[in-house]
């Protein structure tokens, strides 16, 4: 994704750190399987974050961002048809 970069630790299940920059849009989409998002190494309200499978999600990055993800299974994306920069008005 732009603006996005992932690095695979682990291919079955899948493990992945992410960094995004500033500004980067993840676009609607879902995945096969769950996946689990620990945000910041010091955990506080908010830095976990589960994922059910299917489950559609978007995000939008305000700062610099670093992400650890694990899934149930192997990592896919299905991202949805939207119009984007009308959805990140919102």
């Amino acid at each position: 994704m732009p603006g996005g970069s992932m690095k695979i630790l682990r291919e079955t299940p899948t493990s992945v750190i992410e960094r995004f920059k500033a500004g980067s849009v993840e676009p609607a989409h879902h995945h096969t399987f769950g996946h689990d998002l620990v945000e910041k190494y010091n955990l506080v309200t908010g830095d976990y974050l589960f994922t059910p499978a299917g489950d559609v999600h978007r995000v939008k990055y305000h700062e610099d961002t670093e992400l650890f993800m694990r899934w149930d299974g192997n990592w896919d994306l299905f991202f949805l048809d939207e119009d984007l920069d009308a959805e990140m008005l919102l």
